[in-house]
């Protein structure tokens, strides 16, 4: 193992020590085994699919969009999901930071 694979690997060993990475993997793992939120987001993708093979049929691109904008707005409405969103964007401005450190 080089020199530069060493700095690296205790950089990401750092990263996974990190406080707000540590509960977007938390988070992360509570939404995967979360059955409301994985039915919420399979309803999502079948209409959001229903819309993109219906762009031709105005009447049911739209139902299909009502339905794919219902289960969208539950998703985006429950506490984990809020959290897990607030919480994403905090790991992706560390992962900015330690981007702009590198160059």
């Amino acid at each position: 193992m080089t020199e530069v694979d060493k700095l690296l690997q205790n950089a990401k060993e750092n990263l996974y020590q990190n406080e707000i990475v540590k509960e977007y993997f938390r988070l992360a793992e509570i939404i995967k085994n979360d059955a409301e939120l994985l039915s919420l987001e399979q309803n999502m993708k079948v209409h959001e699919r229903g819309m993109t093979l219906n762009m031709d049929n105005d009447e049911v691109y739209f139902k299909e969009k009502e339905l794919f904008e219902k289960y969208k707005s539950e998703i985006e409405q429950n506490p984990i999901y809020i959290d897990f969103k607030n919480v994403e964007e905090e790991v992706f401005a560390l992962l900015l930071e330690v981007k702009r450190a590198l160059e």
